[in-house]
């Protein structure tokens, strides 16, 4: 498109040949897929061209907002597993039943654990798993929840959220963890998970 013939993009109200920088902008709006009509294609290489120029903005267009919103998904899946586990703790402070406080809160946990396990595996969402404070840390949760869940349980909820939670590790331990790993194991993946984000002083909730 920019370096066909002078006669390849023409302005449309006057049908003189477009410059450079008139093509550029042609260029820009139609990978937009906006299609102003401010300039047009005057022959067959031209019209291919701007047609493929369309086609890709309009694929790149797609995923990238079908990313963006997975991601922001993603990211209220993970904000929504914190909560639940910061209610959990406070139930227990309250003096609630453990039983009856895990089986609150595996309603609450267990799908969004899960929609954090299958994103991370393909999506650029390991940093935002990083927490700064106790308050939005995502490996207090995991040791939170690990720490309530029986070591044996039929219950389906219980072992998705233990099945996503190996997934979530898996992954975090292929680079991010790796510094910080001592071994292998759900409880060591946390407990480096913990060191990572540089909470593995702090206080138990």
């Amino acid at each position: 498109m920019f370096q066909g013939a002078g006669d390849w993009i023409l302005v449309s109200k006057t049908n003189a040949p477009a410059s450079p920088w008139q093509r550029l902008y042609l260029a820009a709006y139609s990978v937009a897929t906006l299609g102003f009509g401010a300039y047009e294609p005057d022959s067959p290489a031209g019209r291919l061209l701007t047609a493929s120029s369309a086609m890709t903005g309009f694929i790149v267009l797609t995923f990238s907002v079908g990313a963006v919103s997975t991601i922001s998904q993603v990211l209220a899946a993970r904000d929504a597993v914190i909560a639940a586990m910061h209610a959990h703790a406070e139930a227990l402070e309250a003096g609630a039943d453990p039983a009856e406080a895990l089986d609150r809160t595996l309603d609450l946990v267990a799908v969004p654990l899960s929609s954090v396990a299958s994103a991370i595996q393909t999506l650029p969402v390991q940093h935002r798993l990083h927490g700064e404070t106790e308050a939005r840390a995502f490996s207090r949760a995991l040791d939170q929840l690990d720490r309530a869940l029986p070591d044996a349980s039929t219950d389906p909820r219980s072992r998705l959220a233990a099945r996503s939670m190996d997934q979530i590790l898996e992954v975090l331990a292929r680079d991010w963890l790796r510094p910080w790993l001592a071994g292998d194991g759900r409880r060591v993946g946390i407990e480096a998970f913990l060191r990572a984000d540089r909470l593995e002083g702090t206080a138990e909730r």
